[in-house]
């Protein structure tokens, strides 16, 4: 399990997956606790050098690619997201652009909790 630092605007996480790869998707999930906590949006970059990624491409091939996950029922149900564009890659990373967090009074801040799966070939 990931979670991203309180403080933390840009927050990502990175798989070096040791040799190029063909990325076919990903499954994702979040966690329940007293609070529930989920990755309700992001999105993926790859590449075979870590210093050159780019953004999956979204299914017109024109921007970037945002995946979008429904939380606020099942935040610990696994999410399965497919790349229609199946790149190859040695590096995947994730970048949350929208956390969810359900209402906890102690807790001030969102904090981006992520359990995943990087599926290939």
């Amino acid at each position: 399990m990931w979670t991203s630092h309180p403080d933390d605007n840009t927050p990502w996480i990175q798989v070096d997956l040791g040799q190029e790869m063909i990325v076919t998707g990903m499954l994702t999930q979040g966690i329940q606790t007293a609070s529930r906590y989920c990755v309700e949006e992001f999105k993926v970059k790859t590449g075979l050098l870590e210093t050159s990624l780019y953004y999956l491409p979204d299914n017109d091939g024109i921007g970037e690619k945002t995946f979008i996950v429904n939380c606020a029922d099942t935040p610990d149900a696994a999410v399965m997201s497919e790349f229609h564009s199946r790149p190859g890659a040695q590096f995947v990373r994730i970048e949350p652009t929208k956390c969810y967090k359900s209402y906890n009074p102690d807790e001030t801040k969102t904090l981006c909790v992520l359990r995943f799966e990087v599926l290939g070939c």
